[in-house]
């Protein structure tokens, strides 16, 4: 049996003697700034929306479009309120999330006024433009700039004053980017991550901010075991591919002094892609190089960042499929299918029970 970090539940992973199951969805309308529940909202039925998760874009998850009667929509004020979503199956609630108005539009009815939304996760909330300038903190030595701020202080300093609860992981690498006033903090903190050797940070199930260090997926314990109960349906599966023209080498360089001493030599990290890939140095037999520049003082920091931007790159081979609904998915999930590892790259539910749910992975190589 394949050891895997979330507990099998015969609900989600389909058991074969589960016939059936039942289950729904609650949506909760709360105040944004006291997080006190003021009532609960019934989107239409005919029209239920679909929750996104995607891990290539900045606000990773997108609710719409959430249709709401005029009962409704008269309880709700779209520049104050929040909408937390979750799945009650049986007797266990799962949260999905919390989510902000991006887009409300109020359609004019002789009852009154309906609504049909569009809702982003509270990274909507940390991607606005900074008001003051934004620099790490760097040390000097006899005026050459030695090391820089480390990421996870960086981070800490350019979310702390903001409504949201984060958790980042330690990173030993620094930092020694400034970015100028008017610049959204999304991008900054998308910067900072790459620098830290950091996935690109996202709000989860649990409505908190996560920045988790990068990893090899061929290397990780799954967090789902596709293979155990054939939970993908077969009708479902389409793969896609962008290995034509697919770099093989990543190669991250950076025009900022060495850490060592005084010396002026280049920084620069290299990363190959795994020899098992279709689209590797072995199997192509010739270099597609991906050359980024980026500002660095230390080599292993460079290293570390090519290999991070060859894992979580979004040119793999793609597989997009089809499952029944699980709350369970978050952010780079690995999932065990096939007899090998894939790192999930986004999903997709309808949250009306019976829907499919629909998933991007990409295979990991060794």
């Amino acid at each position: 049996m394949t050891l895997l970090t979330q507990a099998q539940n015969g609900l989600f992973d389909l058991d074969p003697w589960a016939g059936q199951r039942e289950s729904t969805f609650n949506f909760e309308l709360i105040n944004g700034v006291s997080g006190l529940v003021i009532a609960e909202l019934h989107p239409s039925r005919d029209n239920p929306p679909t929750l996104s998760h995607d891990t290539t874009r900045t606000i990773k998850r997108t609710l719409g479009p959430l249709v709401l009667d005029e009962t409704d929509t008269a309880l709700v004020d779209s520049v104050n309120n929040r909408v937390r979503v979750s799945m009650i199956i049986g007797e266990h609630t799962y949260p999905l999330g919390r989510y902000v108005f991006m887009d409300h539009t109020r359609i004019r009815t002789t009852r009154g006024h309906a609504s049909t939304s569009v809702l982003g996760d509270e990274m909507f909330i940390v991607d606005q433009k900074i008001e003051r300038g934004f620099s790490c903190r760097t040390q000097d030595i006899a005026g050459v700039v030695v090391s820089g701020e480390v990421v996870e202080s960086a981070i800490t300093r350019l979310v702390f004053e903001l409504p949201v609860v984060f958790t980042a992981e330690p990173t030993a690498f620094g930092s020694i980017g400034s970015w100028p006033q008017g610049t959204n903090r999304g991008r900054i903190l998308d910067d900072l991550a790459l620098d830290g050797d950091y996935f690109s940070p996202w709000f989860g199930n649990d409505y908190e901010m996560h920045v988790i260090r990068s990893f090899d997926p061929a290397d990780r314990v799954p967090a789902f075991d596709w293979d155990a109960n054939d939970v993908v349906m077969r009708d479902t599966i389409t793969e896609t591919s962008d290995l034509i023209d697919a770099a093989n080498r990543i190669v991250v360089v950076s025009n900022t002094p060495s850490a060592i001493g005084t010396s002026t030599l280049p920084v620069v990290g290299v990363y190959n892609i795994p020899s098992s890939a279709p689209h590797s140095l072995l199997n192509r037999g010739f270099v597609i190089t991906d050359v980024r520049e980026l500002q660095l003082t230390h080599q292993s920091q460079a290293i570390a960042i090519a290999a991070n931007i060859g894992q979580r790159g979004t040119v793999f081979e793609r597989t997009e499929l089809s499952t029944a609904l699980d709350p369970r998915h978050d952010s780079y999930d690995i999932i065990r299918w096939q007899g090998e590892n894939w790192l999930e790259l986004a999903w997709s539910l309808v949250l009306r029970e019976g829907s499919d749910m629909r998933h991007v992975i990409r295979k990991a190589y060794r």
